[in-house]
């Protein structure tokens, strides 16, 4: 039997070690994991930076502030220098817990990058607090380091999830002039918080942008655009983004003709809304209660039914029952009778 050299039985004893390490750290096991790094020692190993890596990102996922902390400070006793990396996973990791002042105790104590400031700004946006993400951005500007899309994105977000979008456009005019383009889903989240305002010329001015841009909108953007459409009780254009998600290739679903039917039905135009429903099934789109409720509703407004008698019919031979605001607006028609 050949015998194994000593230093290659430690290695892939060592091999072993990590790898078991790894997948403790991966599986959120603190306590095995710990339990192996001290068999680690035992077996003569000192664990290295990728070792403490490891460790520290199992516990940015878990936003394990204490584990995190101590296995820094052994990392420290061990004489391994802790990298930009070490430092970021510590910020997140404060990030994950919302605890803002110990991320900036951790920026301080480093040298920072873009990524570390990113990091800071995240952690503002998930706190909602516009402010300080602000501040954080214009540091950025005032240092070295150069922001990126993420940046601009993060701080967009904060202002976002206060319900501030008239200054979360500032920002991503801002972003723009820079020559930094946002992603979908910052241009999404946007195009959400305007349609909460139904600010509709702002939701297509920044439809417009996202095609400079090179991005195209999917079915949730132009769903959100026809809704805040139907909200602002512009049936007109919420028609206009239907027919364009159709001539473009735009893929449709039950909430986007839902919708156009809805505004219809809520102005009373109820041939338009007949006929949309029409275009929804020739389109393969299976209607819900969603789509024959404002039907029955504007039959109930106008004192037709026999309308409303059939289309509750119709709803019923399509397989779909009837539900409690159905039942309401069916009512409603006989008491007006």
């Amino acid at each position: 039997m050949e015998k194994v050299a000593p230093h290659v039985a430690l290695a892939s004893l060592a091999t072993v070690i990590g790898a078991v390490l790894d997948g403790l750290a991966k599986a959120g096991d603190m306590c095995g994991a710990e339990q192996w790094l001290a068999r680690m020692r035992r077996a003569g190993f000192t664990p290295d930076r990728i070792c403490y890596n490891m460790l520290l990102g199992a516990c940015n996922r878990t936003g394990d502030e204490q584990y995190a902390r101590a296995w820094f400070w052994q990392m420290s006793v061990d004489g391994v220098v802790p990298t930009t990396v070490c430092y970021n996973l510590m910020i997140n990791v404060h990030a994950r817990s919302g605890d803002l002042l110990e991320a900036e105790h951790w920026f301080h104590e480093m040298l920072q990058d873009v990524v570390t400031y990113n990091a800071l700004i995240s952690t503002c946006a998930r706190a909602g607090d516009p402010d300080r993400a602000e501040a954080w951005l214009r540091r950025i500007f005032d240092s070295p380091v150069v922001p990126d899309s993420v940046s601009y994105c993060m701080t967009i977000d904060a202002c976002l999830r206060r319900g501030d979008a008239l200054r979360a456009e500032q920002w991503l005019l801002r972003m723009e002039k820079a020559c930094l383009h946002a992603t979908l889903a910052c241009y999404e989240t946007h195009i959400k918080a305007f349609a909460k305002l139904c600010e509709v010329p702002r939701i297509e001015r920044i439809l417009d942008q996202m095609q400079q841009a090179g991005l195209e909108g999917n079915m949730v953007i132009y769903n959100t655009l026809i809704g805040a459409c139907a909200r602002c009780a512009d049936t007109q254009r919420a028609v206009h983004w239907l027919r364009f998600m159709i001539e473009k290739g735009v893929p449709t679903d039950v909430v986007s003709y839902s919708t156009v039917i809805h505004a219809c039905a809520k102005s009373n135009n109820l041939h338009h809304a007949e006929g949309w429903l029409e275009e929804m099934r020739k389109a393969g789109v299976q209607a819900n209660s969603v789509t024959y409720n404002p039907l029955i509703n504007a039959c109930a407004r106008t004192g037709n039914p026999e309308s409303a008698e059939a289309w509750l019919r119709d709803m019923e031979a399509s397989g779909e029952n009837p539900n409690l605001l159905t039942y309401i607006e069916t009512s409603l028609l006989v008491e007006g009778a």
